[in-house]
C-alpha cells in the first residue's frame, strides 16, 4: 500500500511538471514578449524615438526577469507559483501581482 502512494505521489509529480512545461511554452508562443509590446506603444502612442522606446523597455524587461533564458523564466514562474501562489505579474494592470 505504501508503495502504490509512493508511486502516485511521484507520478503526479510528474504529470504536473509536464504540465507546467506546456503550460509555459503556451504562454511563450506569441512572438515577442511585454516590452516589445510596451516598445511599440512607446512609439505609437507617445511618438517616442524608437532608440528611446528601446531602452525603456529594456528596462521593463529586466524589472520583470524578461531578460533570462526560458529556463530560468519558468522556474522562477514555477517558484512563484509553488512558494507565494502567485502566478505572476499582470502587464495589463501595471505589472501588479494578481
Amino acid at each position: 500500500m505504501v508503495n502504490y502512494l509512493i508511486r502516485r505521489i511521484v507520478f503526479s509529480i510528474v504529470v504536473l511538471i509536464g504540465i507546467s512545461l506546456v503550460s509555459f511554452a503556451i504562454i511563450e508562443l506569441p512572438p515577442g514578449d511585454f516590452g516589445t509590446t510596451y516598445k511599440n506603444r512607446l512609439i505609437n502612442q507617445s511618438n517616442m524615438k524608437p532608440e528611446l522606446a528601446e531602452e525603456q523597455a529594456q528596462k521593463v524587461r529586466e524589472r520583470y526577469g524578461l531578460d533570462g533564458t526560458m529556463a530560468e523564466r519558468w522556474f522562477n514562474w514555477v517558484k512563484g507559483i509553488v512558494t507565494k501562489g502567485e502566478f505572476g505579474p499582470a502587464m495589463a494592470y501595471g505589472g501588479k501581482d494578481v
